[in-house]
């Protein structure tokens, strides 16, 4: 989070950061729903299918039509042999 505050630090008026656990209520602590982009590194990978699904489902209720979610995590794909 230090990273992207320094280098997002020119919008630093138009940016919340909220850390939060991502099965807790972490919804509640948006104060608005404009233009939300929400952003996940290497978490949702430990969750339960049921569980991810869950939070997708969470996520999908917070944003706005013209809004983002990125999520940059690992995966196993079908095609993983070794």
């Amino acid at each position: 989070m230090n990273i992207a505050k320094k280098r997002l630090n020119k919008y630093r008026d138009n940016v919340t950061y909220i850390k939060s656990d991502i099965c807790g209520d972490w919804e509640l602590k948006i104060k608005s729903t404009s233009n939300i982009i929400i952003i996940s590194s290497s978490a949702i990978h430990h969750l339960l299918n049921e569980d991810k699904k869950k939070l997708y489902n969470r996520c999908y209720h917070v944003l706005e039509d013209d809004s983002w979610f990125f999520n940059i995590d690992e995966m196993k794909t079908v095609y993983n042999d070794a």
